[in-house]
């Protein structure tokens, strides 16, 4: 039968009273020394698959949002009015024939009656600041 020797670490010298060479204790600690490198390298290939992962899905996502375009429109009487025109016409009536700033907006809510051919608006969620204007 034979018998196998392994390497000892240097700690373990001292306490077994044995005298280990100089080149087992080196080969120890060389192989702990290529292990520590090869982890570190694996630990920052990771960090960095990782950051790349999270970059392209961000981007994704940007470019998901972009692509969202919504219209408006309410149709009666054989005219169409957008969105954007309800809008603008608001901001005229607002700041022309109410006298008020934009600034002062912070909600609106606006109520279209194709019957009436108006829009009607609340601002603010305050009954005193309402107003129509004709679509």
């Amino acid at each position: 039968m034979a018998i196998r020797k392994r390497a000892v670490a240097p700690s373990d010298t001292k306490a077994s009273g044995k005298d280990i060479s100089a080149e087992a204790v080196k080969g120890a600690d060389a192989a702990k020394t290529t292990t520590k490198k090869t982890a570190e390298k694996t630990t920052a290939a990771k960090k960095t698959t990782a950051a790349k992962k999270t970059t392209a899905a961000k981007k994704t996502t940007a470019k998901k949002a972009v692509e969202k375009k919504e219209t408006f429109i309410v149709q009666f009487r054989g005219r169409e009015v957008s969105k954007e025109t309800i809008e603008q016409r608001f901001k005229d009536d607002w700041t022309k024939n109410v006298g008020r700033k934009l600034t002062e907006i912070k909600s609106v809510a606006f109520y279209v009656k194709p019957e009436d051919s108006a829009v009607y608006y609340v601002v603010n969620g305050n009954e005193d600041d309402r107003g129509s204007f004709p679509i």
